[in-house]
């Protein structure tokens, strides 16, 4: 848990820095809806993952982040 951690600290910089850089203006309306879904997500999450946890196997919330983490990878090649 703490390596997944330790990772999402040093990536999240260097995704908003890319996505800064690929951004042609209205960078801050970007920056700010960025900030807007991690604030978001940060709400949702926890409560998802404790009715996944509560009402599955536990084994069930490692599926639920894989397959959020494939729909966020689709997306991002759909958005290109």
């Amino acid at each position: 848990m703490l390596y997944i951690v330790f990772m999402l600290i040093i990536a999240k910089p260097i995704i908003i820095s890319e996505i800064s850089k690929r951004v042609k203006g209205e960078i801050g309306k970007t920056m700010g809806a960025i900030n807007s879904l991690t604030s978001a997500s940060y709400v949702i999450a926890p409560i998802i993952g404790g009715y996944v946890i509560n009402n599955y196997e536990p084994g069930a919330i490692g599926l639920l982040a894989s397959m959020a983490t494939l729909a966020s990878l689709l997306l991002s090649k759909t958005c290109q």
